[in-house]
């Protein structure tokens, strides 16, 4: 005669056993959305599959399955051994979480998808644009105020790095005495191409070309031409870089006020960029230039931006910018600008 605990020993065994040869059917299925469920197929018919699963039957076109692939029976056991443990538990114990239910997949809102595909079929690969718009105070011997517009352009491969800009300032001017005049503007074209020594990007070879009109100044054409050998300091562990090189320049200047000259210089040029978040980010600039025939004229530009990245396809910057400059202009020499713009970057890094 079979004993009490032998009978129960053999019903625990064969429900185990049951449990096994009933999962053996049951299959991993994963679709090409990457959602995973467990499920067994009942029935196949014109690319359709019938699965069985904990939430009722599903039909899945073939051509949506990635892959398929029989549970493991240890997975199993270890369920049943799982299931009995929360039937002896209390009944205020939460449910385990079901196996089989869809692994959910944080997804991008549409309109960022839709942003992305329109970069990606519409902007060559590679390249880098931003366009930028805003307003603009500027306060020299008068004071200013502009919209502001500019497009920027940025591309890297291998060893080298060319970047331009090209600005546009529409501007009513109102003189000291508060008189308003005409509106007047400026624009311009600033580019850079460096290239690296090495791979490691430290020294490079830089060349500066610049375009400028001012009517503020009084400055028709203005070109800079400067070859520079500079260093970069990358701080990797903070995501700091600051570029420094100096090297001789010439300058091409027609103003109203002194006419038409040629100007032989040497330059300093300094950049920092600092990814302080995901979200701020800092950038600043030092150009600093002086006549070499004539110590006592100079050109000096500051440049400070805070930018934060407030949406997927959108910044907002805050830039200042202070200059000294008398090589060109011996009537308006001093100049501050803060600018106040949304930033619209295409694949910008």
């Amino acid at each position: 005669m079979i004993s009490i605990r032998a009978k129960m020993s053999l019903l625990t065994a064969i429900a185990c056993l049951s449990a096994v040869a009933a999962e053996a059917s049951v299959e991993v299925f994963t679709l090409n959305s990457g959602d995973t469920f467990k499920g067994e197929q009942v029935s196949s018919k014109d690319g359709v599959v019938s699965i069985k699963t904990a939430y009722g039957k599903l039909s899945v076109p073939v051509a949506d399955i990635k892959t398929r692939e029989l549970a493991s029976a240890a997975k199993a056991e270890e369920k049943a051994v799982q299931v009995a443990k929360d039937e002896k538990a209390p009944a205020a114990q939460t449910a385990p979480v079901d196996e089989a239910a869809p692994i959910p997949q944080e997804k991008d809102p549409q309109w960022v998808v839709d942003y992305r595909d329109f970069v990606r079929r519409n902007f060559p690969e590679g390249w880098q644009f931003r366009i930028k718009g805003g307003m603009e105070f500027k306060k020299t011997d008068s004071s200013t105020f502009s919209f502001y517009a500019a497009f920027d352009v940025k591309k890297e491969w291998g060893v080298n790095v060319f970047t331009a800009t090209a600005y546009y300032n529409y501007t009513s001017q109102t003189d000291t005495s508060g008189a308003k005049d005409v509106t007047i503007d400026n624009y311009g074209l600033n580019t850079n191409y460096k290239r690296f020594f090495n791979a490691t990007k430290t020294w490079y070879l830089s060349n500066i070309l610049n375009y400028l009109h001012d009517e503020v100044k009084g400055i028709n054409n203005q070109v800079d031409e400067a070859v520079t050998v500079g260093y970069r300091f990358d701080f990797k562990r903070y995501d700091l870089t600051i570029d420094i090189g100096p090297g001789p320049a010439v300058r091409y200047v027609d103003s109203e006020s002194e006419g038409i000259q040629w100007i032989a210089m040497a330059l300093l040029q300094e950049d920092l960029t600092w990814s302080m978040s995901k979200v701020f980010r800092l950038e600043q600039s030092l150009n600093a230039a002086i006549d070499m025939l004539s110590g006592d004229k100079y050109s000096v530009t500051f440049q400070i931006a805070l930018i934060a990245h407030i949406t997927e396809v959108a910044d907002l910057a805050l830039r200042y910018i202070a200059q000294y400059d008398n090589i060109s202009s011996t009537t308006v020499t001093t100049e501050q600008r803060f600018i106040l713009a949304f930033e619209f970057p295409f694949n910008w890094k």
